[in-house]
């Protein structure tokens, strides 16, 4: 399992980098859990089926990104008494920019105290 078979780099929403807001069109809220120029992998309380298509929503007016997806597959991540979670994974019709997080507040000088 050395190879590694993604085709692009993803950026993961860990240790207090937040996701950007995203949803899947018509408007339903989902988490992204990672992004990279060729998919995504997001959390949400629906079921997709795969080669299902559909678009992704990411960020949030005035400069919303849209981007044509197919989904490759969807699992269940939580089960308990009261809800399901599931993540699905899709990918891009297209190639999308996608900044890298942890770089968004190297630049950024705090007043001092």
């Amino acid at each position: 399992m050395g190879d590694e078979r993604r085709r692009a780099k993803r950026t993961r929403f860990v240790n207090g980098h937040l996701p950007p807001a995203a949803k899947i069109r018509p408007g339903q809220d989902v988490v992204l859990v990672n992004l990279s120029q060729t998919g995504a992998l997001f959390e949400s309380p629906f079921r997709f089926r795969p080669g299902h298509r559909c678009e992704l929503q990411i960020g949030t007016a005035p400069d919303p990104m849209l981007v044509r997806a197919r989904v490759e597959r969807c699992f269940v991540a939580r089960l308990d008494a009261s809800s399901i979670r599931y993540r699905t994974a899709v990918s891009f019709e297209f190639r999308v920019p996608v900044v890298d997080n942890s770089d968004l507040l190297a630049g950024i000088k705090f007043p001092d105290e």
